[in-house]
């Protein structure tokens, strides 16, 4: 049993990150590496989706279902996905709506890192 977090926390900064994301290599790079399972991001701490959707924030690389893709082509070529959907942290939120943070007694907006910097 082996799975693997495809770990990626791209923020809309790079502009050419994850341009080139392909399921195809994905899938196939996870089965090189004897994967048994693939976690991957559906919604990212940025606030980025890479699944489909009518709601919240697309990556600004990706104007396509990736996650789905993956998804398909790992069942198709026997590697479970399992979605990542980040709840608690959300950049892109965050920064829409401030009002929606959490404070601290005296209304700072309290950072993940528990810090007001």
């Amino acid at each position: 049993y082996r799975r693997v977090i495809l770990d990626y926390h791209f923020s809309e900064f790079p502009v050419d990150v994850l341009s080139k994301a392909d399921a195809n290599q994905i899938v196939d790079s996870m089965l090189e590496a004897k994967a048994t399972s693939l976690l991957m991001y559906t919604k990212d701490h940025w606030g980025n989706i890479y699944s489909r959707t009518t709601q919240g924030k697309k990556h600004k690389s990706i104007d396509y279902d990736l996650f789905g893709q993956v998804l398909e082509i790992g069942k198709e070529k026997g590697l479970v996905v399992y979605a990542y959907y980040t709840v608690c942290w959300d950049e892109y939120y965050a920064r829409e709506y401030p009002e929606w943070c959490s404070r601290d007694k005296d209304g700072n907006i309290i950072c993940n890192n528990n810090t007001n910097k």
